[in-house]
């Protein structure tokens, strides 16, 4: 779908809307009066609030947001969001590679290495070799991998997945396109990243 298309869509969605005041809940913000034609927030006593804090108050809800779902996983489990997500291809496949762990969750092979250390030293996994082939290396999860992945909490990642893929295309390509534009602005755009929400490195030996 093409820039214009997508710009077309999102008029229709502004135009949807009463006039100037609208709800805005493409991104489930709720009970909130916006004016459209000057993008400001009313709030309490009559004070307007320009549209660069509001976006600032919204970035720090999803970095606060982000760790707090870290917090809950590293209280009822221990694992970092990047172990869990493979720890959880593991469970998937039930029996797997480094490699085939890599390709899937978009991880160097080097760095799910890493983490795959880090969960056969805490029992969650087990590595194996085969006799028709000593050179290649299995990854197996363990009873105690399964306990531990069965009481791990919603995390962040998890319902981000779910919702978005129930966003119409034009949606999905929105957003993307939004949160690259203010990756750029951030300068941050050059910065190598793996595909989960982690803040910390994500070969770490333990949660922040």
């Amino acid at each position: 779908m093409d820039i214009k298309t997508i710009l077309n869509k999102m008029m229709d969605l502004c135009l949807s809307f009463e006039k100037t005041e609208c709800c805005v809940h493409l991104f489930g913000i709720r009970n909130k009066i916006y004016d459209w034609r000057g993008c400001i927030r009313r709030v309490a006593g009559g004070v307007i609030e320009p549209r660069t804090e509001f976006a600032l108050r919204a970035i720090r809800r999803l970095l606060r947001s982000a760790d707090l779902s870290e917090r809950r996983l590293a209280a009822a489990t221990g694992l970092t969001p990047s172990q869990l997500v493979v720890l959880q291809e593991v469970a998937r496949e039930g029996e797997t590679t480094a490699g085939g762990i890599a390709t899937a969750v978009q991880f160097s092979q080097a760095t799910v290495t890493s983490i795959v250390d880090r969960l056969v030293e805490r029992s969650f996994v087990v590595r194996s070799r085969r006799e028709k082939d000593r050179r290649k290396v299995w990854v197996t999860i363990t009873a105690e991998g399964q306990e531990i992945l069965s009481s791990a909490p919603d995390v962040m990642q998890d319902r981000f997945q779910q919702r978005f893929s129930q966003l119409a295309d034009w949606e999905q390509a929105m957003i993307v396109a939004m949160l690259e534009r203010l990756s750029a602005v951030l300068d941050a755009d050059g910065l190598e990243a793996a595909p989960v929400i982690d803040a910390g490195i994500i070969d770490r030996i333990a949660p922040d």
